[in-house]
């Protein structure tokens, strides 16, 4: 069956990549990566607080100042507007990420219109609207997917050979720049562009995407690490020391990681179709399909790897595999006599990614660390919160999920995120701040009771993350609270977190939560 049979304009296909944002925006919970909420959202709502997380730390983050920002002004904008319930903020700017992905659509339709038929540029765009994890991380805080529209509109104007004026270079030149400001490792994908032109000796083209890239990253990269930090390009020599240094000592992986990772993600076997019409695909645009190779290379050849930083690759492999596959197809005596076995491979496709577009739009992610802070959001008479998690499934609290102005205690007592540089001393903390105490299997009780005492607080609720020895910590923390604790809330783990720990319990725990009130009525304060 033709694909335009189905979905026969662009304008049907943006609706269906619509649809299914907009749902992920809604009601895909939680949070996809550390790095999106920790890094992205947590400074974003400080900033908006006026808290300069970042700003008084001794080196820059090795993360996206610029585009923090942008996601600090829209959260400024929602917050403007009254709404202060977490999830319901994070809702909103899911929405703007989502709207913003459909952009990854309808560029990979034009650039593909441009290099191939129409009929293949619908099928790209297709799938860049319905491939499992598009919808879903489209909408979350990633900026490996935020950084590639950018990048993907140089590409468009590359090819664009009707164009050869200034304005074109420049803009180019620009457009690389904004990706790199927002994820470094965009630059190998740009490589391409430069490879190319250093080969066809295009050195006035050259000179002006150079100058055009400087002048943009001075201003998005160099003047906010010079006023912070004293040095312009500061952060971009910290990252490089980072990874230089630390790369072996992080989430490591062999060279043919990512290999696997993208033919697992472009589901088999059309992923394979795909990899085969990439490989063929030189001819078509050397500097797209050069951008590719270095990408891949380098993220490859690196020790550290995490499935999330090969996404940006994704939408520019696609262009060039369909084009690659379709024309390849379209001349081989195999696939010319056995059109049902190519079609049902295409259906195969179709339907798993619709069907796990449709999962993951409403899966609620670390459920876990999430919904319980959420719920005890709402509680009026909640000031104060102790997660016990001795029995493990306790990770870094996303404190945020607690409300404005929420606190991590771990934090407060590092001096991270700038706190100190507001409340120097604990006395000093605003009564309305909420605060959050953890305790694991390190921690003893003693330590926890002195983080009581030195802030003055005392928990208002007890959540115990996992079942095991649950009846006996219960009993232990009411000894040692000397209260007693009502049950007040249980939140099961998500459907994907039932389905990993149903295929894998050893490795995924099911991590049940369960909150409990303390009364404070019958509390007496050990000192």
């Amino acid at each position: 069956m033709r694909i335009n049979r189905l979905f026969h304009s662009i304008q049907g296909i943006l609706i269906i990549a619509l649809i299914l944002r907009i749902l992920a925006a809604v009601f895909a919970r939680g949070y996809a990566f550390h790095d999106d909420h920790f890094d992205v959202l947590r400074v974003a709502e400080a900033w908006t607080e006026g808290i300069g997380h970042w700003i008084y730390d001794d080196f820059p983050p090795k993360h996206s100042f610029f585009y923090t920002l942008i996601t600090a002004f829209l959260l400024a904008i929602v917050k403007f507007t009254g709404i202060s319930d977490p999830m319901v903020k994070v809702a909103f700017l899911q929405l703007f990420h989502g709207l913003y992905s459909l952009l990854i659509v309808w560029l990979g339709y034009l650039i593909t219109l441009r290099l191939s038929s129409r009929e293949n540029a619908l099928r790209v765009a297709l799938i860049l609207a319905v491939l499992w994890f598009m919808p879903y991380l489209g909408v979350k805080f990633m900026a490996e997917l935020v950084s590639v529209p950018p990048l993907m509109f140089a590409f468009l104007l590359l090819i664009r050979d009707d164009d050869q004026s200034r304005k074109k270079w420049l803009l180019i030149g620009l457009m690389i720049a904004l990706a790199f400001t927002v994820r470094i490792h965009t630059i190998f994908l740009a490589g391409g562009i430069g490879l190319i032109l250093i080969y066809s000796r295009k050195w006035k083209e050259i000179l002006l995407i150079v100058v055009s890239f400087l002048f943009t990253i001075f201003f998005t990269i160099g003047i906010p690490d010079l006023i912070f930090f004293g040095y312009p390009f500061e952060s971009l020599v910290n990252y490089f020391l980072f990874n230089t240094e630390d790369a072996n000592q992080l989430i490591t992986a062999g060279p043919f990681k990512y290999l696997g990772t993208i033919a697992g993600f472009l589901v088999p076997p059309v992923s394979l179709m795909l990899l085969w019409g990439y490989g063929r695909s030189f001819r078509i645009n050397p500097a797209l399909f050069m951008g590719v190779l270095l990408f891949f290379v380098f993220h490859s050849a690196f020790p550290h790897k995490q499935e999330r930083f090969i996404l940006p690759i994704f939408p520019f492999l696609i262009i060039l595999g369909t084009i690659g596959w379709q024309s390849f197809a379209s001349q081989s005596r195999f696939w010319l006599k056995h059109p049902r076995f190519l079609n049902g491979c295409w259906a195969f496709f179709w339907g798993l990614n619709i069907i796990a577009a449709l999962f993951m739009s409403f899966n609620y992610t670390k459920k876990d660390r999430v919904a319980p802070l959420h719920y005890l959001s709402q509680q009026e008479n909640m000031q104060t919160v102790l997660l016990d998690g001795r029995q493990g499934g306790l990770r870094q609290p996303p404190a945020y999920y607690l409300g404005e102005r929420s606190l991590d205690y771990g934090q407060f007592d590092q001096g991270f995120m700038g706190y100190q540089h507001f409340w120097e001393r604990p006395e000093d903390l605003p009564e309305d701040i909420h605060m959050l105490f953890t305790i694991d299997r390190v921690k003893s009780m003693d330590s926890l009771q002195e983080e009581f005492n030195r802030m003055n607080r005392y928990p208002d609720y007890v959540v115990f993350y996992r079942d095991d020895s649950l009846e006996y910590r219960k009993l232990d923390m009411s000894r040692f609270l000397n209260a007693e604790l009502d049950p007040e809330k249980s939140f099961e783990p998500s459907m994907l977190d039932k389905l990993l720990n149903f295929f894998n319990p050893r490795i995924h725990k099911r991590n049940n939560t369960h909150i409990y009130r303390v009364q404070r009525n019958s509390i007496n304060r050990r000192e």
